[in-house]
């Protein structure tokens, strides 16, 4: 246990003292790692979300296990970005800032920003519920979420649809959990594993760095099988 308590404690002490800008919430890490033998180490100065709410969970459970308050007060700066990230009016999570860690990104509206919100806040929840009706649009008709709302057309993605249905399931929305469940087992592959997306290019509506469309291959993937054992349990 001590093990993985301290790996914890490490990885989360350099968010710590690296990605903090003074600022609610975390910065996104950077391209490269200085201790690489040739270092290309630049800064992201945006937020995301996805990183804050994985952040919040994580200095939440340390604080709960070690009771240092440097923990809490991390949970709590990257809980205030969360909610900062909501628009109450749209009823929308966005997926994080520009590259001034501030500003909304409003651009792309994306799965997880809404479900791992609702799986991370618990019954903190209740204010942002609405947001849970854009993840019920996206829905598809073989019952899949795709990665954003503007790839709703282009196949579904089964790692997103995997932990939507742990998130219905937590929430006691058993059809809805069951009927993205069913979707997933119809296309689960006989090595157990599901392919990353129905479809060869699922889109995400991002960009890499290249300029390229960030897009996601029907290759197996283990991360939707994981989150399929998640919520079948």
């Amino acid at each position: 246990g001590d093990t993985y308590l301290n790996t914890a404690k490490t990885l989360m002490d350099w968010v710590l003292e690296t990605c903090a800008d003074g600022s609610a919430g975390f910065t996104a890490g950077f391209d490269g790692w200085a201790e690489g033998k040739e270092p290309v180490v630049y800064p992201f100065t945006y937020k995301s979300i996805e990183h804050n709410i994985d952040a919040y969970a994580a200095f939440r459970q340390l604080y709960a296990r070690t009771g240092e308050a440097r923990y809490q007060a991390a949970a709590d700066s990257a809980l205030s970005f969360i909610k900062a990230m909501y628009d109450e009016t749209a009823g929308v999570f966005y997926t994080g800032t520009t590259e001034d860690g501030v500003t909304p990104s409003r651009g792309n509206i994306v799965l997880d920003a809404q479900v791992w919100a609702a799986l991370a806040l618990g019954e903190d929840f209740a204010p942002y519920e609405a947001s849970l009706n854009r993840v019920a649009s996206m829905r598809t008709a073989e019952g899949g979420y795709p990665f954003c709302e503007s790839g709703a057309d282009g196949g579904w993605w089964a790692e997103g649809t995997s932990y939507t249905a742990l998130m219905y399931r937590l929430r006691g929305e058993g059809a809805s959990a069951v009927s993205a469940m069913d979707a997933l087992c119809a296309i689960q592959l006989e090595s157990g594993l599901f392919p990353a997306a129905t479809v060869a290019a699922l889109p995400t509506g991002f960009e890499l760095f290249d300029g390229s469309p960030w897009t996601y291959s029907d290759d197996p993937h283990i991360a939707p099988a994981a989150w399929f054992i998640m919520a079948a349990n």
